[in-house]
């Protein structure tokens, strides 16, 4: 099951069956950032938000 978490406006959200995770900016809907994993991911936090 994928995985969201939120911070400053982005979302995080991850793609275990392609073990990868997208930022995504919430207020454009544009996609920030993409990133491939080593493992599953099981779990997601997001820490240092303001």
């Amino acid at each position: 099951m994928p995985a969201l978490a939120v911070g400053d406006g982005v979302a995080y959200v991850t793609d275990p069956r392609d073990r990868s995770i997208t930022a995504i900016d919430l207020t454009s809907g544009e996609v920030r950032a993409t990133g491939s994993l080593e493992q599953v991911p099981a779990s997601l936090v997001v820490t240092n938000a303001s």
